[in-house]
């Protein structure tokens, strides 16, 4: 749920904790320092263990030492306030940080150790090298940030830290769109921002530069896959902007629903009749398909249709689906998933692409997709039977644009041959997943299938 936070420290809750650890980008050293304010007048150590600008302002004077020793006799007589430490200035003007191990002994003269953990260039996304972050043992909180200007960005230079790192530890391409769900991946990855994490150490992902106008959706996006992938809690901050929290996030939230596009624009060449609205249990096959995405809880869910589009409508009389007609459809079934793919939010998190010809497909079947990749955060997840892939195909948000530029009579199944190393394959016992109907044996075979169960499994 959204709680009405306005605080850094509320919204971190941070009464548990007094060592916390920043990493990532997009406002690291801004969080540090707006929280170090909201904590005075404790005492509040501020380090790194990197490399940080030194601050100028008045109220953080800058301490140096070299040895913890050293720290501990200047911090003797220090009885409230901030107090930033280093080991020295480096000649560009930046405080080099402490030794990660040195955060466990001044705990003794601190109400609150606040460290910056790693750099990211002033970009709002940045991926660690092998040794990074260098987040202290003694670490209780850690707090992995990312900008909302990163989500529907590409992957490059200007936007990311390290693109050549990102992209390895997120098996993607450069010029990939960042989508919610791979900026989750990066905060939360055990190889990302939070890889070097002490067991038992809290994590809470902050999502800095959210402009309510134009970057609430996106980020309130990023905070549902992040809650999908383990988060206890997240922070929708604009850190620039006083309060600085817009909203906080914890796991009562209802996550975003998964989208579905109903693929119905099909001729049934070997039909010679529409398939779409032969009768099964009771109602046209269109209806029945469509009936189990919605109890499924895909949303929204688009039915793309092709020829008879008035009977087609018909068939769908009281249903909440979101009709869009291709007129290309003669053109291969690679139109009408252009079609569907061009009438979802553009903050879609996942889709899942429904067959016409495939009723045997169950609404449990589509939600152990969903589940699947919210626990994987795999690019695609697609069931199989018997060891036979089989339909219908999740493709998760950051794929929306290659979906969008499929060709011919293919669908989607150029995409699933780019990423098959990285599809999640998910066993399941119903063979309607590699079932379809193309002829007129195979739709007497499935009524007769039909007839001897209780349905389709709801």
């Amino acid at each position: 749920m959204r709680s009405g936070a306005s605080t850094l420290r509320a919204a971190l809750a941070l009464d548990a904790a007094r060592v916390v650890a920043f990493t990532g980008g997009g406002g690291k050293t801004s969080a540090l320092f707006r929280l170090a304010r909201e904590l005075a007048p404790a005492r509040v150590l501020v380090t790194t263990t990197t490399r940080i600008w030194r601050p100028h302002a008045p109220d953080t004077p800058v301490q140096l030492a070299d040895t913890v020793e050293h720290a501990l006799g200047q911090l003797a007589d220090w009885s409230a306030g901030i107090r930033v430490l280093g080991t020295s200035i480096s000649p560009e003007g930046k405080l080099v940080g402490i030794p990660p191990e040195w955060v466990a002994t001044l705990r003794a003269v601190a109400d609150y150790l606040l460290v910056e953990a790693d750099g990211a260039a002033g970009k709002p996304l940045t991926a660690p090298r092998s040794y990074e972050p260098v987040i202290p043992p003694a670490t209780e909180l850690v707090v992995p940030i990312a900008g909302a200007d990163a989500v529907g960005a590409p992957l490059d230079a200007a936007h990311v830290h390290r693109v050549e790192e990102l992209c390895a530890l997120l098996g993607v391409a450069p010029g990939t769109v960042l989508s919610p769900s791979l900026i989750a991946r990066v905060l939360l990855a055990p190889n990302g921002n939070v890889r070097g994490a002490p067991p038992g150490a809290r994590l809470v992902p902050l999502v800095n530069k959210v402009d309510i106008s134009e970057r609430l959706a996106p980020a309130q996006a990023v905070a549902e896959a992040l809650l999908a992938q383990g988060a206890e809690r997240v922070v929708l901050a604009a850190l620039a902007r006083q309060p600085p929290v817009v909203e906080c996030w914890t796991r009562e939230q209802p996550l975003r629903p998964v989208a579905g596009v109903l693929l119905a624009a099909g001729l049934s060449t070997r039909l010679g009749r529409p398939k779409q609205l032969l009768p099964y249990g009771g109602r046209p096959l269109l209806r029945h398909v469509a009936e189990t995405g919605l109890l499924a809880g895909l949303a929204p869910l688009v039915v793309v249709l092709g020829p008879q589009p008035e009977a087609m409508r018909a068939a769908l009389t009281g249903l909440p689906v979101q009709v869009v007609e291709n007129p290309r459809y003669a053109e291969g079934q690679s139109t009408s998933v252009r079609a569907g793919v061009a009438a979802l939010p553009p903050t879609t998190p996942a889709v899942v692409m429904l067959l016409v010809d495939m009723p045997g497909v169950t609404p449990a079947v589509i939600r152990a997709l969903i589940d699947a990749w919210r626990a994987t955060g795999a690019p695609i997840v697609r069931p199989q039977h018997a060891g036979q892939p089989g339909n219908p195909v999740l493709f998760d948000g950051h794929l929306l644009g290659e979906l969008a530029a499929v060709e011919g009579d293919e669908g989607g199944r150029a995409v699933l041959r780019r990423h098959a190393a990285r599809t999640h394959l998910l066993s399941v016992a119903e063979p309607g997943v590699v079932v379809d109907i193309d002829t007129w044996e195979a739709y007497a075979a499935l009524l007769a299938g039909q007839a001897s169960s209780s349905g389709p499994g709801r």
